[in-house]
């Protein structure tokens, strides 16, 4: 999974193919039911294009960290997997903040909430985002 920065410090873009996180199911959970891969695809496809989201021409999301919520509460919130979605979207959270340099320090109490919270849809795009923003510090 990579990210790629636009010209801005603080926007970035990235790409996460359906393929990555399939594999990360097939990783975290086990194998994909039969016959399932295409209904996950076409359930991800929506959720993946949400970090470049536009509203009136303006990013909808436009930070790092907004686009990692997004697609985290997303995940949980539609559940594009037959089971599993809350570990999918943790780990593609982490893994994404991983790869720009960030590691996230929660506990499993504080993961459990903000995941109860998204999968309801109670927390907002904007609360996760300053939820992982204040639980995640710099490495190195």
């Amino acid at each position: 999974m990579s990210c790629r920065p636009h010209d801005g410090d603080e926007v970035f873009s990235f790409l996460i193919t359906q393929e990555q996180l399939i594999d990360m199911y097939r990783n975290l959970v086990g194998a994909l039911p039969e016959g399932a891969e295409e209904q996950v695809s076409a359930r991800l496809a929506p959720i993946l294009a949400l970090p470049d989201a536009t509203r009136s021409g303006l990013p909808r999301y436009p930070t790092f960290f907004a686009k990692v919520a997004a697609l985290l509460r997303a995940i949980v919130y539609e559940r594009p997997f037959p089971e599993g979605n809350r570990r999918i979207a943790w780990e593609c959270a982490r893994h994404l903040l991983h790869s720009r340099g960030y590691r996230l320090a929660a506990s499993g109490q504080e993961i459990d909430q903000l995941m109860a919270g998204a999968e309801v849809g109670f927390i907002s795009v904007h609360r996760i985002a300053l939820w992982l923003k204040g639980h995640a510090t710099r490495e190195g």
